[in-house]
């Protein structure tokens, strides 16, 4: 006599009621998936193993312009400008053939997307892969980075803004002393002018007492220019410029600037120079501005000490045995 069987039982041993209810889960699940999938402010946009779009989120409809229905079947490339192409699909094809398919969303990269309007925009992108049943499925997490690079230079005209308030109020604490600097060559030049005006009148027969005092009057007139020249470029506001600058000679300079503030202080100043120091790459009135910054703050610090106990050493070394960094 056979065993009677379970009309309410399955073949699993779960009965039909409990069927139904794992069922009806499932479909739950897969409804809030959807939902989540759509409703992403980000783009996700799912490809085939032939960079094929299978999927278009709500996202990436407003992102992009297209409507989803008009991007299924369409190519990825699509959406990126033709210089992105040809890398970013090397770069998937070698993500889809690596044996780490566990990976989600751990490198991201910087590129940008092309909307419907043929328009750009800076985007940030990342993949996950999804192996099922020998199928491979790439989804790519994509977001508009337009805002945020809308904020982010506004954030550095701020920054530069403030470090040219910078420059000129530090430059107006010290007023006084760049001004007598300004004014020993400027006299200079006008006495030379003047004993010039005296030779030519009263020795016509002496060019080399002459020459030398025009020698005298030029290289006093290009101190004078440098002088100014430094202040503007220290005053003036506007984009980086990085170039090939000697770290010796912007010591130089800047104490040339701060000469009669380290005399009216009673600072003794040594400067100890690497010979030969290599050039680096940098802006020029950046490293001027930090380096005025440091001995502005080291001749505060110095006001409460005796004048005999006040020294200040600027010493330039080399790190290491390479060359230029130019």
């Amino acid at each position: 006599m056979s065993k009677s069987r379970n009309p309410e039982k399955a073949d699993t041993g779960k009965t039909k009621q409990q069927l139904v209810d794992e069922l009806e889960a499932l479909r739950s699940s897969e409804k809030l998936l959807a939902n989540i999938f759509d409703n992403a402010s980000d783009a996700i946009i799912s490809i085939d193993g032939n960079q094929y779009i299978t999927r278009f989120n709500e996202g990436a409809v407003q992102i992009f312009g297209y409507g989803a229905r008009e991007m299924i079947g369409a190519s990825l490339e699509a959406l990126l400008p033709k210089r992105f192409r040809r890398q970013h699909t090397k770069h998937i094809e070698n993500y889809r053939g690596s044996e780490d398919g566990s990976r989600l969303m751990n490198q991201r990269s910087e590129l940008e997307g092309i909307r419907k309007d043929g328009t750009t925009f800076p985007a940030r992108a990342a993949i996950s892969k999804v192996v099922l049943d020998g199928e491979t499925t790439l989804t790519v997490f994509l977001r508009d980075l337009s805002d945020f690079k809308i904020i982010e230079e506004k954030f550095r005209q701020s920054r530069e803004e403030l470090a040219h308030v910078a420059r000129v109020g530090l430059l107006g604490e010290i007023s006084a002393s760049l001004a007598h600097e300004l004014n020993q060559p400027l006299a200079a030049i006008l006495t030379n002018a003047q004993v010039l005006k005296r030779q030519i009148q009263e020795v016509p027969d002496g060019p080399g007492e002459v020459n030398e005092v025009i020698s005298d009057l030029i290289d006093d007139a290009r101190r004078a220019a440098e002088v100014i020249k430094r202040l503007r470029a220290l005053l003036k506001p506007g984009k980086n410029f990085v170039e090939c600058v000697d770290l010796n000679q912007i010591a130089v300079e800047i104490c040339e600037l701060l000469s009669s503030e380290f005399i009216m202080r009673r600072i003794s100043l040594t400067m100890e120079f690497e010979p030969d120091l290599p050039t680096v790459s940098a802006d020029r009135v950046q490293m001027q501005q930090v380096l005025m910054n440091l001995l502005s703050n080291a001749l505060d610090a110095m006001d409460g000490n005796d004048p005999d106990e006040r020294y200040l050493l600027i010493r330039t070394s080399r790190a290491g045995s390479g060359g230029s960094l130019c």
